[in-house]
């Protein structure tokens, strides 16, 4: 499995202008692996990429029973744990991407909203 997600790279375009592109690191070691055996799925493993070590994507990779051949066959699917522009390749070539949650400027409207409300004070 981590040779099939070592096919896989990702870059996120950091704001304001998106024009600082930061290259992910994979995890070496997926975050969660499992072992399904059930007549459909037969093996599967979360992984990571990261900048430092805060995740920004993820990958599953899934060996499934395929519909034509009834023998298993990889498959993947990615999500973001990232509010910037994030784009994933595979072997190179450009499989997925979202753009970035922020409107410009920020607002309290957007879909992924951080705010302050005001300064806490340490309990002594």
């Amino acid at each position: 499995m981590r040779d099939l997600a070592g096919r896989f790279s990702a870059v996120v375009h950091l704001p304001p202008d998106e024009t600082t592109i930061t290259e992910l690191r994979l995890m070496s070691r997926p975050v969660y692996r499992y072992k399904q055996e059930t007549p459909d799925a037969l093996d599967g493993a979360l992984f990571s990429f990261v900048e430092a070590t805060d995740p920004e994507a993820l990958l599953l990779l899934e060996a499934r029973r395929g519909k034509a051949k009834g023998e298993f066959e990889w498959r993947y699917t990615l999500a973001r744990v990232t509010s910037v522009r994030l784009i994933v390749r595979l072997d190179g070539k450009e499989c997925w991407s979202v753009t970035n949650f922020w409107r410009s400027p920020k607002s309290p409207n957007d879909p992924y909203v951080e705010s302050a409300d005001g300064k806490y004070a340490a309990e002594k």
